[in-house]
C-alpha cells in the first residue's frame, strides 16, 4: 500500500493541534527525504514486545526480512528513533546517514543497508 503524501499531509493538519509541532512534524518529514534513497524496502517498523525482548526473536525478524530483501539484490532503508538500536541494525549491514529532528523531538537515525549479490 502506498501513502498518499495529502492524505498524510491533511491527516497530520486535522489532527495535530499546536502549529509548532505540526512545523515540526513537517520539518521531521522533509529532512527524511533527504535520507531517503528511493526504491528500496522500506522497514517502517520492527519490534519485539518488552517481555519478549532478549530472546533472539528481533534477530530472527531481521534475518528472515534481510534474506528476502538480499534475495531481490535490494537495498533496505529504516530510520531508528532508538540510539540504542543502532549496533543492533549495524549488524545487520545498515549504516547510520545522519540525524533527523525538529522542535524537542527525540533524535531519528536514518539508515542504509546496501544491496548484496
Amino acid at each position: 500500500m502506498e501513502l498518499n503524501e495529502h492524505a498524510i499531509i491533511d491527516a497530520i493538519s486535522n489532527t495535530v493541534q499546536s502549529k509548532e509541532t505540526r512545523d515540526a512534524l513537517f520539518s521531521i518529514f522533509e529532512q527524511f527525504e533527504a535520507y531517503h534513497p528511493g526504491e528500496c524496502w522500506y522497514l517502517p517498523v520492527i519490534g519485539v514486545l518488552p517481555n519478549l525482548q532478549n530472546q533472539g526473536l528481533g534477530t530472527e525478524l531481521m534475518l528472515h526480512t534481510i534474506s528476502k530483501i538480499d534475495s531481490e539484490k535490494q537495498i533496505a532503508y529504516l530510520e531508528s528513533t532508538n540510539a540504542r538500536n543502532i549496533s543492533f541494525y549495524e549488524s545487520f549491514g545498515f549504516k547510520v546517514l545522519g540525524e533527523v529532528s525538529a522542535g524537542d523531538s527525540p533524535a531519528i537515525y536514518p539508515m542504509l543497508r546496501q544491496a548484496k549479490s
